[in-house]
């Protein structure tokens, strides 16, 4: 009998010793510092005639043992993933080129990750004056979806930014094939777009948007595609 208490005994107190452990602590949220948000980046140090290494920095994330920073080319949406220890890194980057940056902070093992926010930046080349818009993003119909088609109609909405705010108008594509089919052209009215355009129904659709600023430069979204029903 004393042996069955002597081992409920021990039970107990390793039941409350392992509930007492603590919980892993996941990092709080990296802040962005530079380089900015929607800006040219303009003091990246050269290290050719085509590229220059940019130094990537944000505050230090609470209970962050390490970071993740990721930079997408906006302009062929391939990522590039950086692992680093301390809140900044320098990594080098092709010039003329818009870029967007996030960081992912890591906390104690067996917690998930947190995210920062996303920024966008160019990398302007020396002596550049004038920058291509940035790809526009677009917005409705998401990508892969199913949309209801009213009388024959849906909206198209997409946004776009330039750091000259000197986007003129935008190029609209939409087909059943590869969205290679230019359905008309669109006057810059904001940052914001919506249209209405004729589709027809059980069909699925490809569009993708370009932006043009008054110097002719020119960036595409990129072609989602769509279901109608």
């Amino acid at each position: 009998m004393k042996k069955i208490y002597l081992y409920y005994f021990l039970l107990t107190l390793i039941v409350v010793h392992c509930s007492q452990e603590p919980e892993p602590v996941p990092a709080g949220i990296a802040t962005l510092i530079a380089p900015a948000n929607n800006e040219a980046c303009l003091d990246g140090t050269p290290v050719s005639d085509t590229q220059s290494s940019v130094d990537f920095q944000w505050n230090a994330a609470t209970n962050a043992m390490n970071y993740k920073l990721m930079v997408t080319n906006l302009l062929t949406n391939q990522t590039q993933n950086f692992s680093s220890v301390t809140p900044n890194l320098q990594v080098t980057l092709v010039h003329q080129t818009p870029y967007q940056w996030q960081v992912e902070a890591m906390g104690e093992p067996e917690t998930l990750p947190t995210s920062s926010e996303s920024w966008k930046f160019y990398l302007a080349a020396e002596a550049q004056t004038n920058y291509a818009p940035f790809p526009p993003q677009l917005l409705l119909p998401e990508s892969a979806s199913t949309v209801t088609p009213i009388n024959g109609l849906i909206n198209l909405s997409w946004s776009a930014s330039d750091l000259d705010n000197d986007i003129e108008r935008f190029e609209i594509y939409l087909d059943n094939n590869d969205g290679s089919t230019k359905l008309k052209d669109q006057s810059y009215a904001g940052e914001t777009t919506t249209i209405e355009v004729d589709v027809e129904s059980n069909q699925i659709y490809y569009w993708q948007i370009v932006a043009i600023d008054s110097s002719g430069n020119r960036s595409d979204s990129g072609i989602y595609n769509f279901r109608t029903q």
